[in-house]
């Protein structure tokens, strides 16, 4: 079974996501402030993260985590989805830059969730 670390400061928001997920038989754990994030996926090292671009709670924003995420030894290779309100092209392309491999804007489709977790991890189970 995959396991997904969500990163977001919003406890709805990465509750929302955490329910589509586990309904597609992922299994998912939720952190909400950067440093927790980074925490958790240096521990589990998780088959995938979804990260919140504007996380507040500790210095490290989404661009920030991607980035140490990226020079980790451990998770260097872990997917990154990037899911964030942000639809400004600068933030995008600064998202691709810091390492992300997918980026959804919000509010997206859930179909489009699940096709890049899917596309990146393959089906659930």
């Amino acid at each position: 079974m995959s396991y997904i670390l969500i990163v977001e400061d919003t406890v709805s928001n990465a509750q929302l996501l955490r329910n589509i997920l586990e309904a597609q038989g992922y299994q998912v754990q939720c952190a909400y402030n950067g440093a927790d994030g980074l925490a958790q996926a240096r521990q589990a090292c998780p088959d995938l993260i979804i990260i919140d671009l504007r996380l507040s709670g500790s210095s490290l924003s989404g661009w920030d985590l991607i980035q140490r995420l990226r020079e980790d030894d451990v998770c260097r290779r872990v997917p990154i989805i990037v899911a964030a309100v942000e639809a400004h092209p600068l933030d995008r392309v600064r998202a691709f830059e810091a390492g992300c491999d997918r980026y959804l804007t919000k509010p997206f489709k859930v179909q489009q969730l699940r096709d890049a977790v899917a596309e990146l991890v393959g089906p659930p189970g």
